[in-house]
C-alpha cells in the first residue's frame, strides 16, 4: 500500500501525484482517516482564529507604529520600548499571564480553547460558547503580533521621513499631515508583502498557542502527528502548507503592480517598449 519497498523516486512521484489529485494518504495517527479529512477539519479551527488576528494586528500595529514614528520624542521613545517588549515577549510567558487573570483570578474566560462539553454545530449555543473559548488564544496571538508589526512600520515611516522627497516637501512647507499621509503610503508597501508571507503561513496554524490551549488547530494536529511519528501525514502536511507560502508570495508580487504606481509605470513601459 505504502510502497516502501521500492526507491525513493519511485515512491515519491507517485505520491505527488496523487497529491495534486487530492488523494494524500491515509493518516497513521488517526487510521484509517484520510489525511486530507484531517487537515479540512484542523485548519477551520486554526483559520477562524488565525485569520482574524493577523488581520487586527496588522491594522493596529501598522497605524501604532506610524503614529510613533510620527509623533517622534517621548512618544516614540516609550512606544518603541513597549512595543519590543511586546514583540519579544515569549507566547508561552503571555499565555500564563492571561490564563491566571482572566481565567483563574477573575473568572471571566475558559482556560482551554475548545468546549469538550459541546458537540460541535452550526447552532447558536455552540457559537456563543466556542467565542468564549476563542478569545484568550486570539487576544495571546494578536498582542505579540501588534508588537512586530508596529515595530516594523515604524522603521518604515522613519525611513520615508529621512528621504529627500520628504525632506523637498517640508521645505516647500508642505503640511505635516501631506507629508505623513505620503510617508504612510510608501511605508505600508513592504507591510503588504509581509502579510502574504504571514497569510500563507496561517495554513500552518499557530503549535505552541493550539497545543497549549488545547485549541483543535492545524498547530495541535501538526503536534499530534510528530508525537506520533505519523511521517505521511507529516509529509502531506509540510507540503500543503510550502504551497501555499509559494501561492501567497505569488500573489502579493502580482498585486505589487497595483499597489505601487512606480512598478506600474514600470510595466507599462516595459509592455509598451
Amino acid at each position: 500500500m505504502f510502497a516502501l519497498d521500492r526507491p525513493p523516486y519511485e515512491q515519491f512521484i507517485p505520491w505527488l501525484v496523487n497529491f495534486l489529485r487530492g488523494d494524500w494518504g491515509v493518516s497513521l495517527a488517526f487510521w484509517p482517516r484520510p489525511v486530507i479529512e484531517l487537515v479540512a477539519t484542523h485548519m477551520v479551527y486554526s483559520l477562524a482564529i488565525l485569520v482574524p488576528s493577523l488581520i487586527v494586528s496588522w491594522l493596529v500595529g501598522n497605524y501604532l507604529g506610524a503614529y510613533i514614528a510620527f509623533k517622534g520624542g517621548k512618544a516614540d521613545k516609550l512606544g518603541l520600548a513597549s512595543l519590543q517588549w511586546l514583540a519579544l515577549t515569549p507566547a508561552y510567558w503571555l499565555i500564563i499571564v492571561l490564563t491566571f487573570i482572566f481565567g483563574f483570578w477573575l473568572g471571566w474566560l475558559p482556560l482551554t480553547g475548545r468546549p469538550y462539553y459541546v458537540v460541535p454545530s452550526l447552532s447558536l449555543d455552540f457559537i456563543v460558547i466556542q467565542l468564549k473559548h476563542w478569545i484568550l488564544p486570539f487576544t495571546t496571538i494578536t498582542l505579540i503580533g501588534i508588537g512586530g508589526w508596529s515595530i516594523g512600520m515604524r522603521a518604515y515611516v522613519i525611513y520615508q521621513l529621512n528621504s529627500n522627497y520628504a525632506r523637498y516637501s517640508k521645505a516647500l512647507g508642505l503640511p505635516d499631515r501631506v507629508v505623513a499621509r505620503y510617508a504612510f503610503r510608501n511605508a505600508i508597501i513592504p507591510q503588504f508583502t509581509a502579510f502574504a508571507i504571514n497569510f500563507g503561513g496561517l495554513f500552518a496554524g499557530n503549535l505552541l498557542v493550539e497545543a497549549t490551549f488545547g485549541y483543535p488547530g492545524m498547530g495541535a494536529l501538526l503536534a499530534s502527528l510528530i508525537g506520533r511519528l505519523d511521517i505521511f501525514a507529516m509529509q502531506a502536511l509540510f507540503t500543503f502548507t510550502a504551497t501555499m507560502l509559494i501561492i501567497a508570495n505569488f500573489i502579493a508580487d502580482a498585486l505589487y503592480g497595483f499597489i505601487d504606481p512606480r512598478i506600474r509605470r514600470g510595466i507599462m513601459e516595459a509592455v509598451t517598449r
